[in-house]
């Protein structure tokens, strides 16, 4: 038995869909049918991506009829996906599916596979959640900058750190979404069904360059694929990805990341209500999943909003810096003289002693 299975990025020839070509007609069948099925009340391209994607792995790691799986390949299926070295949503995404798959395709999955406890999904520890080192530096995104050969990579990779926009929303990005004399961009996402303005200024003028030397109307795409198509969520990632390696950044580049570094640093600056309309979420959202506070940046705000400890302006801190290194030097010069004056002491004792013994040798 093979590990759990993991598709590969590869525009052209997607991993997933060689396996899905593999398929007989039967199994071709019943997945094609399962997959419309669930497409009437889910109309998320991105999630209907992944159910196909999580039932073709099922159909990869077993090798045999979907209808031909018993308990002993379910518990084979549940081990692999566990053990298997992905995030923690991307393995309950698999079971999640698998599951409702397995569920609809067998009308006794209760006894058959014991009602499918083994494919509970599994809670997130903290130790699983981005961290402020996974975060990008403006160092990085500016070696990224540099590291871009054309400037629609160049123009991408600002406009996705300073918008903080979901990579949907990015990618559905055209030249008419762009108030030039504002300075904002007009972000429209399926999840929210609406349309909300951020302030871009610093990717205004990659964005006037752009449009100016590809020769684009208002109605083209920014960031089309090479075929001139929307680019889908892994073509934005691998693209991102060979930048980061040409950039010499060591760390796990995705679209996503961009997001959580901006969201992480404007929720700290903003006010809520400003916060939740460039977001395009809840407050209580931003604190939940995009708030990788450092130790320093907790310290710093329980000094100030708990403790009231206030910290002091630039000019006061190098005047009493000033003043305690002239203080050092006033009381390493106290110690020296003492240090001397404590000699000169001894010495006089010393000399008193000798003085003595001599007149008492001389007595006798």
């Amino acid at each position: 038995m093979e590990e759990w299975a993991i598709f590969k990025c590869n525009r052209r020839n997607p991993e997933s869909e060689k396996v899905y070509r593999s398929l007989n007609e039967k199994n071709k069948k019943l997945l094609d049918e399962w997959l419309f099925e669930k497409s009437i009340l889910s109309k998320s391209k991105t999630r209907a991506g992944n159910r196909k994607r999580s039932i073709l792995k099922l159909y990869k790691f077993l090798n045999k009829d979907f209808d031909k799986i018993n308990y002993k390949d379910y518990v084979f299926v549940a081990s692999a996906i566990s053990k298997c070295n992905r995030g923690v949503k991307q393995k309950n995404s698999d079971r999640e599916f698998i599951k409702r798959f397995l569920k609809d395709t067998f009308e006794d999955w209760e006894k058959m596979f014991k009602k499918l406890e083994l494919l509970k999904q599994e809670i997130e520890g903290e130790d699983k959640k981005l961290s402020p080192s996974d975060l990008l530096t403006d160092f990085e995104i500016e070696k990224q900058i540099r590291a871009a050969n054309d400037m629609k990579k160049k123009t991408l990779v600002v406009v996705l750190s300073i918008s903080a926009g979901r990579p949907e929303e990015i990618l559905k990005l055209c030249f008419r979404d762009i108030d030039y004399n504002k300075e904002i961009v007009s972000l429209y996402s399926s999840k929210t069904k609406r349309k909300r303005p951020v302030p871009i200024a610093p990717a205004i003028p990659y964005l006037k360059r752009l449009e100016e030397e590809s020769g684009a109307r208002k109605d083209d795409l920014i960031f089309p694929s090479a075929k001139g198509k929307q680019m889908t969520n892994a073509g934005l990632n691998y693209l991102l990805q060979e930048i980061s390696k040409k950039a010499g950044i060591k760390k796990y580049v995705w679209a996503y990341l961009y997001r959580h570094t901006r969201l992480s640093f404007l929720i700290t600056k903003l006010s809520p209500k400003v916060y939740e309309e460039v977001s395009g979420h809840s407050l209580a959202t931003g604190l939940k999943t995009y708030a990788h506070l450092s130790q320093d940046q907790i310290i710093q705000e329980m000094k100030e909003k708990v403790f009231e400890v206030e910290e002091l302006p630039k000019a006061d801190k190098h005047k009493l810096e000033r003043e305690v290194e002239y203080l050092r030097k006033v009381v390493l010069e106290i110690q020296e003289t003492n240090k001397k004056l404590l000699q000169t002491a001894q010495e006089g004792v010393m000399s008193l002693h000798n003085s003595k013994d001599s007149f008492v040798a001389h007595a006798t």
